[in-house]
C-alpha cells in the first residue's frame, strides 16, 4: 500500500495517469479481479483518508465523472506517460464535501432528499449533514430538512436507526426504495423463523 500511495503522489505531482488492476476478495478470501483483470487507466486526483482506508478519487473521462478506489485493492499500480484529465473539474468540487457526502453515507445515486425528523433529533442530523443545512419547521415539535445525499442502503439505513422518529417525504422514489428495503429485510427474517 505504501508503494501504491507513494507512485500515486508522484503521478499527482507530474501530472500523469496511472494503470492498476483492481480487485475484491471473495468468500474464499481470494482474489477476484475486476474488469475480468483488464487494468484500469485512470486520472488520479486525490488520495482520501477514511475509517483507516487510503481511497484514490480519481477522473473518469468515459464517464466524465469522479470515482474512488480504495489504494489498498489496487495491484501493479503504474504511472504512465499520458496527461491526467479533469483538472479543471477537480477544482471545482469541495473535496471536504465530496469526501463527507461519498463515505458517511458510501455510494449511490445523488439526490436531494426532504426528510422530517422531531425537534430531538435536531443534534443527530447536524451531525450527519453540517451546520449549513437549512431547517425549517413544520409544527411545535417537528422540522423538515432538504439534503444532497448518495441514495444507498447505508443511508437508509441511517434513517431506518432513527425508527419511527424519522421520515423520507420526498423524491417519491427514494421513499419507496425505503419501503421496498424494509420489505426485503422482513422476508428475510420471516424466513429464518420458518427454517
Amino acid at each position: 500500500i505504501y508503494y501504491n500511495v507513494d507512485t500515486i503522489h508522484q503521478a499527482i505531482i507530474a501530472n500523469k495517469q496511472i494503470t492498476f488492476q483492481y480487485f475484491k476478495y471473495d468468500f474464499h478470501k481470494e482474489k477476484r479481479y475486476f474488469s475480468e483483470g483488464e487494468p484500469y487507466t485512470e486520472s488520479p486526483l486525490a488520495l482520501l483518508y477514511n475509517q483507516e482506508n487510503y481511497y484514490l478519487l480519481v477522473f473518469n473521462e468515459e464517464k466524465q465523472e469522479f470515482k474512488h478506489f480504495r489504494v489498498d485493492r489496487m495491484e501493479h499500480l503504474v504511472q504512465t506517460e499520458a496527461d491526467r484529465l479533469g483538472n479543471n473539474e477537480f477544482e471545482k468540487i469541495d473535496l471536504a464535501e465530496y469526501t463527507k457526502s461519498t463515505f458517511s453515507m458510501y455510494g449511490g445515486p445523488n439526490e436531494m432528499v426532504t426528510m422530517r425528523f422531531p425537534n430531538h433529533l435536531a443534534g443527530a442530523v447536524i451531525d450527519q449533514f453540517g451546520l449549513n443545512i437549512l431547517m425549517s419547521a413544520v409544527d411545535k415539535t417537528h422540522f423538515r430538512v432538504t439534503v444532497s445525499v448518495n441514495v444507498s442502503e447505508q443511508f437508509l439505513g441511517w434513517v431506518f436507526a432513527l425508527g419511527k422518529k424519522a421520515k423520507i417525504l420526498a423524491p417519491e422514489w427514494v421513499a419507496k426504495k425505503m419501503t421496498d428495503l424494509l420489505a426485503d429485510v422482513a422476508s428475510l427474517y420471516s424466513k429464518t423463523q420458518k427454517e
